[in-house]
């Protein structure tokens, strides 16, 4: 699945948005894994440069994920999932009620977790 937007949002004397990239994009693969009844993904964002609210230029970021699930039990699944993949340092604009202008976001960071699925079966 991928998509990608284009926007050119201004204001009403014409200026450019804080926090309005021009353009985004978003690709995410998925494939069965290895493991019977598993599955990979992979995720790519991209969001172009952006202006936070005091009129500074973030750069673009290009940020990956990775999923990995499989189900453990009829009912039962583990997902584990690594987000921000090669640990890229990007930042948002923040919003006029912030003191901050932009704000840093996360670097790769894991995530384990079962799901269990109520009321539903699953093949």
């Amino acid at each position: 699945v991928a998509n990608v937007s284009f926007q050119e949002a201004t204001d009403e004397t014409g200026s450019r948005l804080a926090n309005a990239p021009r353009e985004m994009a978003n690709f995410r693969f998925s494939a069965p894994g290895p493991i019977r009844g598993s599955i990979g993904a992979l995720e790519l964002q991209y969001v172009s440069s952006r202006l936070t609210p005091a009129g500074r230029a973030l750069p673009e970021a290009l940020v990956a994920h990775v999923t990995f699930s499989t189900r453990v039990a009829r009912s039962v699944e583990l997902v584990g999932t690594v987000r921000n993949l090669f640990d890229r340092s990007y930042a948002d604009p923040a919003s006029e009620e912030h003191w901050m202008d932009a704000i840093p976001q996360n670097g790769r960071t894991a995530r384990l977790s079962l799901r269990w699925h109520l009321g539903r079966r699953q093949p």
